[in-house]
């Protein structure tokens, strides 16, 4: 199986390197194929990778793979009982991993090597971008000895990898990106993994690096700022075409006038509370909903008076006869009958009632 693995890299890229350390890690004999991608794109890259044109790529039985995070999990789960894990055991340590990961290389990776190569604003707003995500990606490593826990793993390896191109950069350049003031817990960390030996080994000599950057520094700062400027361009690109695809928002079918300031709630009954109202500067949505409340007990009333209007008579029994004396037994009167829904007459109590219409009865 591991004769038949190649990964398409470069020595220069840290992107590359984390699959090399990964591949290392686990025990994996490979191929390594050095590309020249800066300025070119070799037409190996082009067969294997037709959708990004990037490296890394990983060749496993013919089969290309892509993405350094995406190669790291498949080396992680191809070879899973060799060498370390590069993914936790645990569902919820595996994906708080996969979590760190992405959010290092969508909001960390980029910005922290850009601010080496960039100048004037441009270079302080993503200076100040770095620090505040760095300072969210030491939260994840306090109180740990790796991002793993007690061992090495996948965030540590990618992050290891940038920070380590990163330092050596900004000293070639002067600029002061990552230091124990910014960054206390992060230069900790990796100063014990660099001084451990767990990855400094799979890095490329820091001379090395160094030279590099020293002679072609100019041509990739213009690079950068090239690769900066279209980023900028299809962020600005993207926002616009969201603005189009989002439908205006229909105006609300019967919103009516907002209260005026200082008028009481009570000369304002029939005013309406919309959760999508937008309120007068001067009005608080305590005044508004207290109009609310006027409105609802208005409609209430209302509609009782609708249901009396339209609620028809009630007809008179057929043979309801007039209701028994009081303390006579219905068995003596059996033309009698007491109705529940007799009407008394205003200031004469039930018994007086009953004792009328037996008197009348019997006349």
């Amino acid at each position: 199986m591991d004769e038949e693995v190649k990964l398409l890299g470069s020595w220069l890229s840290p992107m590359s390197r984390r699959v090399e350390v990964g591949l290392k890690l686990k025990g994996v004999s490979f191929e390594f194929s050095d590309l020249d991608v800066f300025f070119s794109k070799p037409p190996e890259l082009l067969q294997y990778n037709p959708v990004h044109k990037k490296i890394p790529v990983l060749i496993h039985h013919g089969k290309p793979i892509a993405e350094s995070l995406i190669i790291l999990e498949y080396i992680d789960e191809t070879w899973a009982d060799s060498g370390i894990r590069l993914l936790p055991k645990d569902p919820y340590e595996r994906a708080m991993a996969r979590f760190w990961a992405k959010f290092f290389d969508d909001k960390c990776s980029l910005p922290l090597w850009m601010s080496c190569w960039t100048e004037g604003d441009k270079q302080q707003q993503i200076l100040a971008e770095s620090k505040l995500n760095l300072t969210t990606m030491e939260g994840a490593l306090k109180g740990k000895k790796f991002f793993g826990g007690d061992e090495i793993g996948i965030v540590d390896i990618i992050v290891f990898c940038s920070v380590y191109w990163a330092e050596i950069a900004q000293e070639v350049v002067g600029v002061n990106v990552i230091n124990e003031e910014k960054h206390p817990v992060l230069c900790k960390w990796m100063k014990e993994t660099v001084d451990s030996n767990v990855l400094k080994d799979y890095m490329p000599p820091r001379e090395k690096l160094f030279c590099h950057f020293q002679t072609y520094k100019d041509a990739i700062a213009a690079l950068m700022t090239a690769r900066g400027g279209r980023k900028q361009e299809e962020k600005e690109r993207r926002r616009e075409e969201e603005k189009e695809e989002t439908p205006p928002r229909p105006p609300p079918e019967s919103a009516g006038p907002p209260p005026d300031a200082g008028v009481s709630p009570d000369h304002h009954p029939t005013l309406e509370f919309r959760a999508d109202h937008h309120l007068r500067p001067e009005v608080t949505p305590d005044h508004q909903l207290t109009l609310e409340g006027g409105r609802k007990q208005e409609e209430k009333e209302r509609r009782r008076e609708e249901e009396k209007e339209e609620t028809p008579p009630r007809p008179p029994p057929e043979s309801a006869g007039p209701p028994p004396d009081a303390g006579v037994s219905p068995d003596h009167h059996p033309t009698l009958e007491f109705r529940a829904d007799h009407h008394l007459r205003p200031g004469v109590t039930p018994d007086h009632q009953l004792t009328l219409e037996f008197c009348r009865t019997t006349a």
